[in-house]
This record gives C-alpha cells, sequence and structure tokens, in this order.
C-alpha cells in the first residue's frame, strides 16, 4: 500500500470499501475493549467500564465518516448515495418524475438560448483582424439620448483627436428593391468609404467604396453581401 501513488491507493479503497469498513469496525472495538480493560483496572464496574469506554472514544459514527473521508472518496460516495434516494423518490412517484425532468429541460432549453445570445452578443470577439482595437462611438442628442454619430461629426472629431486611428460611420437603411422577380424590401447600411479599411476587411469581389464615392455628386454605389448577391443577382 506504501508504494501505490496515492491516486491508486484511494480507488483501491473504494473498491473494497466493505472491507475496509469491516477492518475499521474491528480495530475501533478492539480500542473499546483496551479502554474498558483498562477503566476495569481502575476499579469500576463491567458494565460502567464499557460505558466509560464508549464516552471517551468519542462518537463513533463520526469517527468512522472522518476515517472514510481520510481513506477514500468521501464526497463521491455522499453523491452517490444522494443519487440513489432522489432515484427512488423518482420512480416512486412517476407522475412528479415527468414535471420535474420537463422542468428541467424547459430550464436548461432556457438558459441555453440565453448564453448563445450573449456569448454572440456580448462575448464572442468580432469577426475581424484585431477586434480588441475596435470600438463603437455615438453621438447625445439635446436631451441626452444616444443617437448615431453623424458623417460631419465624425469628420470633426477625426480632425481633432489622436486617439483613434481612424473613424468611420455606419447608420441603419432600409431600401426597396426592384427588377427580376417580386420587389423585396432589404435592410442595410450607409456607410462612408473608410468603413472596410477600418475594420479590416474587404470585398470577395469588385471594388469596395472610394474616397469619390463620397461627394455628393458622385452616383450611387453598392456592396452586396453575400447572401443577396447569390439569391438575387446570380452570384
Amino acid at each position: 500500500m506504501e508504494g501505490l501513488p496515492e491516486f491508486w491507493r484511494r480507488l483501491l479503497i473504494l473498491l473494497r470499501r466493505n472491507r475496509f469498513d469491516r477492518d475499521l469496525q474491528e480495530e475501533m472495538q478492539a480500542h473499546l475493549k483496551m479502554q474498558a480493560e483498562e477503566n476495569r483496572a481502575a476499579g469500576m464496574e463491567a458494565e460502567e467500564a464499557r460505558y466509560a469506554a464508549r464516552r471517551q472514544f468519542g462518537n463513533m459514527t463520526l469517527l468512522q465518516e472522518l476515517s472514510r473521508d481520510t481513506w477514500g472518496w468521501g464526497s463521491l460516495e455522499r453523491l452517490a448515495q444522494d443519487l440513489k434516494y432522489v432515484l427512488r423518490v423518482l420512480t416512486k412517484n412517476p407522475g412528479f418524475t415527468t414535471v420535474t425532468l420537463l422542468t428541467l429541460a424547459l430550464g436548461i432549453g432556457a438558459n441555453t438560448a440565453i448564453f448563445s445570445v450573449l456569448h454572440a452578443v456580448l462575448l464572442a470577439p468580432l469577426p475581424y483582424p484585431e477586434p480588441d482595437r475596435l470600438a463603437v462611438l455615438f453621438g447625445a442628442s439635446r436631451f441626452g439620448n444616444r443617437i448615431m454619430m453623424s458623417a460631419p461629426d465624425a469628420s470633426d472629431l477625426r480632425a481633432q483627436t489622436t486617439v483613434f486611428e481612424d473613424i468611420a460611420v455606419a447608420g441603419y437603411s432600409v431600401s426597396d428593391l426592384a427588377g427580376p422577380g417580386e420587389p423585396e424590401r432589404i435592410a442595410g447600411s450607409r456607410i462612408t468609404p473608410n468603413l472596410f479599411p477600418v475594420l479590416g476587411v474587404q470585398p470577395i469581389a469588385g471594388r469596395g467604396l472610394q474616397s469619390a464615392d463620397d461627394h455628393p455628386a458622385a452616383p450611387p454605389v453598392v456592396v452586396l453581401s453575400h447572401a443577396l448577391w447569390q439569391r438575387r443577382f446570380g452570384g
């Protein structure tokens, strides 16, 4: 036993638990007997000597539990006992068991869905190169409400600060797409030409926006999403 690693020693004790329990009981009884004999030798009656030995020895049940914790896997054993008790209760009450399982399933499903959303929105890094260097800026209305920053405000901020390497603007937009097939209302963004360089991405086909596209007299330019390109333009 002394040469075995601690893990294997504990595993051996767990597998031979009944044998070690018997050995523990015998050892404790031997100590009680020896203490009772010492009490008899001190002049006590036999019954009084046995009671005194038990008081001197202490709580045998507690000592057994402490010994099991020292020897083996006390926490795992208690967990196994709790699971056995729960299974017995559940098998005796099938209706309660069904309600419990459904409640657990709904709770786990709801928590999984919430965590998936939180992970995608708050925890997962942005799908761009060096996402830790990106920041989102907002403007403020005269009432103190948060609003999207306008392109002129972004241009002024870009000229007045050295904190940011560059500042781009993107705002939500909805447009009507007509042409072959059914007309479709699609969501998009109105952006400044430097948004893609700021994010560190490039279109997979065609060109991105250029500074000349931001001129008031320039013709409208659109960068299609991959999904829309595939669905409506035969990409």
